[in-house]
């Protein structure tokens, strides 16, 4: 059996051997739709055929760029072989380049009519892919795997698509099937990194995975490979434990990247090392590292990456007190993880807007925005509620319901739990169970979670939140009656603030400080820091920076016996205006204490019947602490509790 032909034409010319010798055998002949599905699935050029081989084979290896220029060359060689651009598609996506991932995956779907039933499937998971429909790209993936349930990169596939629409218990069920094949498939370190993608959050079984998976990468030569997987151990070290490492494992997977010309992976890296620098509260050294981390990227296209270093960078942002850049920034991002049919980052994105709808004051909005986020994450296997159910906890006790306050930022707890790592978030939450304490008047409780919060913060090395945990405790320790003990806590913390220029939590420790000077007799240098805060709390909308302030500002103002008859001066005035807007916008808390310190300055018997159904209204709220603050100016009279602390 023979056939004449040239080169170029050797895999029709392998065809009609086949044919010929199907015949001789006395098989029957095939289909026509058959002998089109097979001559569909192969180049119809010996070049094109060389070059996709070697394509694949760098992409198996996460040499994108090599593998791009392989597979564009098969693909100009070969233009309508469906295959070639499906996989040159993959190396666009690997590169971050999302225009051309769905010019390619486009070209690979509308050449597919021919294709076998599995490759066709192929082309079409990625054509969902390139259009962010992680659940239909997974529904592919999942009957394209059934079919090959031997299939390695079938089962990779499946389980990514999977972990990014939300379905992580599916992904890991996928895993553990991909773990039973054979050796060398059951021992690729690919495995190990989607499993530590897919699982629950708990970063030290996850970073045992990871370097299980450097290490095979490592023994394999799989440089980018190898890469990839530094880059997730960096991520795992800087949210765990042990942030101090980090950094170092970032440069090492960013030298990798950058030396092979893969501008995605390079962004990444620097992300991260931003993300570290950022939690260690250089909010503008941060800011300036996201951008470089942008510069990368710029005209690529690319949604999910652009996305974290938007998100990312609007949170420090948000830590300087610069509300609308950093709504700009969030919403920006949620953009981009949308179009990358990305869910969990997208709840973040949601979640930190409604951290600016509630730091601008518009507690309902907010509310809103945190139940949204909430009901999005309880779709996903693994959704992690931790962040969005203490900070509703925070609005919740803000509007005086600390019942249900107490309870969202002990489920918040409960959520992250400290085996799980992500300790930043962890504190907070505790912080949260710390304030509903304080407000039902457990002081010792609320003091034993502020100093367990405040060790896991030093711990991990993070200045700017351990500086956040020596303000609460100074907070505490004025309500314990120790102003001297509060001023050395504030003092030191507001060193860092105002090295970082963190004017939100400047103006909050100056309010405090203020507070706890007034105490001490020291009214010039109460009247001191009360301006300060008032100033500093001009660069931010959030009423509960601006509204304690007032209110303090009032209280410094009114100390004086000279100015307490008249309650028509501008203190007396001010306070009014102060206790309308925490009433008009919802901070009950805040309402509550400037309505004490009002009836505090009238001193009459109409003021002492206000106090006292101020006790009653609080006490029902769970409001303990204010309500003995209430009862306790009933008893000692204005004077004594203007000045219980002065000696």
């Amino acid at each position: 059996v023979g056939e004449a032909g040239e080169t170029k034409e050797m895999f029709r010319l392998v065809s009609q051997i086949g044919s010929q010798l199907r015949n001789r055998l006395g098989v029957g002949p095939l289909q026509g739709t058959d002998e089109a599905s097979v001559l569909a699935a192969l180049p119809l050029d010996p070049d094109a055929a060389r070059f996709y081989a070697l394509g694949v084979a760098k992409l198996r290896q996460f040499d994108a760029l090599a593998a791009k220029d392989l597979l564009s060359q098969a693909a100009e060689a070969d233009p309508k072989f469906s295959l070639v651009h499906a996989m040159l598609a993959r190396a666009w996506a690997q590169l971050g380049y999302e225009q051309k991932h769905a010019e390619e995956a486009k070209k690979a779907f509308d050449l597919s009519a021919d294709l076998p039933r599995a490759q066709r499937m192929r082309v079409e998971g990625e054509y969902y892919e390139s259009l962010g429909k992680q659940d239909e790209a997974a529904s592919v993936y999942h009957a394209l795997f059934e079919l090959f349930p031997d299939n390695l990169d079938y089962g990779l596939q499946l389980a990514a698509s999977q972990t990014v629409s939300g379905h992580g218990g599916q992904a890991m069920r996928v895993i553990q099937q991909l773990r039973t094949l054979p050796p060398p498939s059951s021992d690729d370190p690919r495995i190990d990194l989607a499993e530590a993608q897919a699982m629950k959050d708990n970063k030290p079984a996850a970073l045992v995975l990871i370097r299980s998976a450097v290490r095979k990468a490592s023994d394999r030569g799989q440089l980018l490979l190898y890469a990839l997987a530094r880059k997730q151990e960096c991520m795992n070290l800087l949210y765990g434990e042990k942030p101090e490492q980090a950094t170092p494992v970032c440069e090492d997977a960013y030298n990798i990247f950058i030396g092979a010309g893969n501008r995605l992976g390079a962004a990444d890296a620097v992300r991260l090392m931003a993300d570290g620098i950022g939690a260690a509260g250089h909010f503008e050294q941060a800011i300036a590292t996201y951008k470089r981390a942008l510069n990368l990227l710029a005209g690529m296209g690319e949604h999910e990456k652009t996305g974290a270093i938007l998100n990312n960078m609007a949170i420090n942002y948000t830590n300087e007190g610069k509300l609308d850049r950093a709504e700009e920034l969030y919403e920006q991002a949620k953009f981009h993880f949308q179009q990358a049919g990305d869910r969990a980052d997208t709840a973040d994105a949601m979640v930190n807007i409604a951290d600016i709808y509630y730091l601008r004051g518009n507690l309902p909005r907010a509310a809103k925005l945190y139940q949204d986020t909430l009901n999005l994450i309880s779709t996903m296997d693994h959704g992690d509620p931790g962040y969005a159910l203490y900070r509703l906890a925070d609005l919740e006790l803000a509007q005086g319901n600390v019942k249900e306050g107490h309870r969202l930022a002990q489920q918040a707890v409960d959520a992250m739990g400290p085996a799980q790592g992500a300790y930043q978030y962890l504190t907070s939450a505790m912080i949260e169970v710390g304030e509903a304490l304080k407000a039902e008047g457990d002081l010792t409780g609320a003091r034993s979670q502020f100093e367990q919060a405040l060790a896991m913060r030093q711990k991990i090395g993070s200045i700017e939140l351990a500086a956040e945990s020596q303000i609460e405790l100074a907070d505490l320790a004025i309500h314990e009656d120790h102003p001297k003990q509060a001023e050395a806590l504030i003092r030191t913390a507001l060193a860092v603030f105002e090295k970082e220029k963190s004017d939100p939590d400047s103006s909050s420790a100056y309010t405090i400080l203020s507070r706890a000077l007034l105490m001490q007799g020291k009214f010039d240098e109460a009247n001191k820091a009360s301006q300060r805060a008032a100033e500093l709390s001009l660069t931010s909308s959030d009423p509960a920076l601006k509204l304690p302030a007032a209110i303090q500002q009032a209280r410094v103002q009114g100390a004086n016996s000279t100015n307490r008859s008249a309650n028509s001066t501008p203190a007396f005035e001010q306070l009014h205006s102060t206790i309308s807007a925490a009433k008009r916008l919802g901070y009950y808390q805040i309402e509550c204490e400037g309505l004490g310190e009002l009836e505090l300055k009238l001193n009459s018997s109409f003021g002492r019947k206000h106090l006292t159904d101020l006790a009653t209204e609080t006490r029902s709220h769970n409001l303990e602490l204010l309500a003995r603050q209430a009862e306790g100016i009933i008893v000692a009279g204005p004077v004594a509790a203007e000045n219980r602390s002065v000696h």
